[in-house]
């Protein structure tokens, strides 16, 4: 475990997952923002996701031909990071591929996951080098889960800019996406978020948003923080089916499998293509109000 901290704010990293596990303000530290791994409802705080997100149909793909098998959300979020890098206000971690990833993912490949703090903010930075001598196929996003209360109703998200909210629906039974989309109306610019309405839908999965900016707000005490998410074409947000006391801000790139996928790594939808040589660079930021 790492720890990071400015005059405003305090983070804490685990090695394995490189997991953020804990936001705190200097002023307040016994405020904890990030959920705290409650295994009675979900035994992580924000894992990331790579190299896919959610579930594979039958939890595996094919390759030229091969089929390999990888669990849902991929296994870099199991995985023992090497902190490379730390200074006042900076992480940075490191995966790269090795005989057991090559099993279930034929690819060579880095990954850095850095933490930086600034003021009332931390950005977070992923970045994927291809190492190997051909193209890599991949999907990379986050899963941090935010302490909230949805059982009094205050709950909302406030987007950015004015949206036609059509969210992609999940079958929760296998977990896959389906091919049709359900509208939910904002009201001012923001959704309600009820147990009610993730028990209709699990995942609320939006896709191509106008909003680069999102706002988690009780109504009646305050907002709880800002997240910023720029270059990513998909967001989730899921609570468990039994009601618990956080909500994930997910920001994707990628998806689970549709039901009808094919299964062919290179034709999945929303599978990014990194040419030999290359890095793909994506950050996000979450920030104290």
């Amino acid at each position: 475990m790492n720890t990071i901290q400015n005059s405003f704010l305090r983070i804490s990293v685990k090695e394995k997952g490189a997991e953020l596990s804990s936001l705190c303000t200097i002023e307040n530290d016994e405020k904890e923002y990030v959920w705290q791994a409650d295994p009675d409802f979900w035994g992580r705080s924000s894992p990331i996701l790579f190299p896919i997100i959610g579930l594979l149909k039958g939890n595996e793909y094919t390759y030229q031909g091969k089929t390999y098998a990888m669990n849902g959300h991929g296994f870099a979020r199991d995985a023992e990071f090497q902190c490379i890098e730390k200074k006042q206000n900076r992480l940075v971690y490191k995966y790269q591929s090795n005989e057991q990833t090559l099993k279930h993912y034929p690819f060579l490949f880095e990954l850095f996951i850095i933490y930086e703090i600034k003021d009332n903010r931390v950005d977070i930075y992923y970045e994927v080098i291809n190492s190997d001598n051909k193209p890599i196929f991949f999907s990379i996003g986050g899963h941090p889960a935010f302490n909230c209360n949805l059982n009094e109703g205050n709950t909302v998200l406030e987007f950015e800019k004015d949206e036609r909210v059509e969210i992609g629906i999940v079958n929760q039974q296998v977990g896959l996406m389906k091919n049709e989309k359900k509208s939910i109306p904002l009201i001012q610019k923001q959704l309600l978020l009820t147990n009610d309405l993730f028990a209709e839908y699990g995942t609320l999965v939006f896709e191509k948003l106008k909003s680069n900016i999102i706002i988690l707000k009780d109504r009646k005490a305050n907002t709880i923080l800002k997240m910023t998410m720029d270059g990513f074409p998909y967001v989730g947000v899921w609570t468990p089916k039994k009601p618990a006391p956080f909500v994930c801000i997910e920001p994707w790139v990628g998806l689970p499998d549709m039901e009808d996928a094919n299964q062919v790594l290179e034709e999945k939808k929303g599978i990014q293509r990194l040419e030999a040589g290359k890095t793909f660079k994506v950050s996000y930021q979450m920030e104290i109000l």
